[in-house]
């Protein structure tokens, strides 16, 4: 199959729905914006900065970076994160499938009271932290008899 019918493909399946990523790094959603369905990139870090999208990034609102290693942004009280959470629920006022690079908390309260028209393409939030766990992950496809790389 060639990228032009994959892509094809994907824009069939998304259908009428607006495809918005939700993400650490705005830039992350760039290998996105062939798809004629992205219409929000929400992120914490690093803008996508296309003309093409409606884009929301703390840095961007706060002029401030924030240390990815210690930041939590479900920890985060500001103001500005009500508001990002308001743009996400804006967002989700019309049928949409959100692709989230990292679920979080902040992502789940605005997605829950819009479930019934929005498709979290995702795990939940609560379920993210043992896919971080690489000797976790590794074990579980050993036992399965996937070859991993060995350390």
């Amino acid at each position: 199959m060639s990228s032009e019918q994959y892509m094809q493909m994907i824009q069939e399946k998304i259908g009428r729905r607006q495809l918005i990523f939700y993400g650490t790094r705005g830039c992350d959603a760039e290998t996105l914006l062939g798809i004629d369905q992205l219409s929000h990139v929400i992120s914490q870090v690093a803008p996508l900065q296309s003309a093409a999208v409606s884009e929301v990034c703390l840095e961007t609102m706060t002029q401030e970076r924030v240390d990815l290693n210690a930041y939590k942004i479900d920890k985060d009280k500001r103001d500005v994160i009500v508001e990002i959470r308001n743009q996400i629920l804006a967002a989700f006022r019309s049928p949409a499938i959100v692709i989230p690079y990292r679920s979080t908390e902040l992502l789940a309260s605005a997605w829950f009271p819009r479930a019934h028209q929005v498709l979290h393409a995702g795990i939940f939030h609560e379920m993210q932290t043992c896919f971080e766990h690489k000797p976790w992950v590794e074990t579980s496809l050993a036992e399965r008899n996937i070859r991993i790389i060995p350390w």
